[in-house]
């Protein structure tokens, strides 16, 4: 049964499944770059926990694979790294995926408020000009400063956001001026 990211919850590998049922395992051990490529985007943005597990079972063999079958030239290599790496943060660490945001220039926050990732607490103007957006992770409860920069596409910047002081400042007096 599809889940709501279009990828399939038998993750195991099955040769004789055609390419519209492939599972997500299978689109990422094709020989075909571009299932590779569409696995990798679905990668992005999952955040299923068990089906994550289930796919860091296969990090290794997955890795193996997409190194052996990946183009460095293509585009499609970085939508690839980052599946790796979403997989290995998801192995090694027990920190939120909010985590990668940091990482890669691609999360929209927007987007992953819509997703219902993360809350858009302001957005922050300088005059007319948007200087950044305030955001708070739903799950671990991280805030974020994100820029959103152009160059040849939109990109954005995510930063954790200094915490904010419990104490109130004194407040100081002007410094006297001497005549």
């Amino acid at each position: 049964m599809p889940t709501e990211h279009g990828c399939m919850r038998d993750l195991r590998p099955s040769p004789t499944r055609d390419t519209t049922t492939m599972t997500l395992l299978d689109r990422l051990l094709s020989n075909d770059l571009a299932q590779i490529s569409a696995a990798s985007r679905v990668l992005r943005a999952l955040r299923d926990a068990r089906e994550l597990r289930a796919l860091v079972n296969h990090l290794d063999e997955i890795r193996a694979h997409a190194l052996s079958a990946r183009q460095p030239s293509d585009e499609r290599a970085a939508a690839l790294d980052f599946a790796l790496h979403k997989l290995e943060h998801v192995r090694s660490s027990s920190r939120c995926l909010c985590a990668l945001y940091l990482t890669d220039d691609l999360f929209d926050p927007r987007e992953e408020s819509r997703l219902g990732h993360v809350r858009v607490l302001d957005t922050v103007r300088a005059g007319e000009v948007l200087d950044h957006y305030a955001c708070q992770c739903t799950q671990c409860g991280t805030r974020y400063q994100v820029e959103e920069n152009e160059y040849y596409r939109t990109w954005w910047a995510w930063r954790v956001a200094p915490a904010r002081s419990l104490i109130r400042p004194t407040q100081t007096r002007s410094p006297a001026v001497h005549v």
